[in-house]
């Protein structure tokens, strides 16, 4: 026979919860329980039912933890599926502009493209008018010296004739 003190100790509870199940089974206990000078002892088969009932209600506890531990866990990856929808959903909205702003920059760039062939082809028409005028400048060049040199040889010519005269 043990006190109800070394009985808590020996199932590892607090002696209250010891007292709760003396209560709770008082019934199927009672030809195991006594009371010696006021203090209240269990014998061996008393103690191993309490045993019974405190780990059959740890299993319980046990399974409603793993429960709401479950149901904890499937909430939490609920909520993490949620946030992962959110962040792809803005990712997708990101891409979305980024693809707008790729086009508006290619239609830019082939907009520049087609001044720079334009300007190009001004170049190219503004160098073949300079070599044109090149052509033309050096034809008239090459004429009047032909002509200052006709107008001096005539020139020459009179000066020699006014000499002799």
């Amino acid at each position: 026979m043990k006190k109800v003190a070394e009985t808590a100790e020996e199932l590892d509870v607090s002696r209250s919860t010891v007292y709760k199940y003396l209560k709770k089974m008082a019934e199927e206990l009672s030809p195991h329980v006594e009371e010696k000078d006021g203090v209240t002892v269990i014998a061996e088969e008393g103690i191993e039912l309490i045993r019974g009932e405190v780990e059959k209600n740890k299993r319980h506890q046990s399974g409603q933890q793993q429960a709401e531990s479950g149901e904890k866990q499937k909430q939490k990856a609920e909520g993490e599926r949620e946030k992962e929808d959110t962040a792809l959903e803005e990712m997708q909205e990101r891409v979305n502009v980024l693809e707008e702003k790729l086009d508006d920059l290619q239609n830019q760039m082939e907009e520049r493209e087609k001044r720079l062939k334009e300007k190009m082809n001004d170049v190219v028409s503004l160098t073949n008018n300079l070599y044109e005028f090149a052509e033309d400048l050096d034809e008239k060049l090459t004429r009047m010296e032909d002509f200052e040199r006709k107008s001096m040889l005539d020139r020459l010519r009179d000066f020699v004739a006014g000499r002799e005269e």
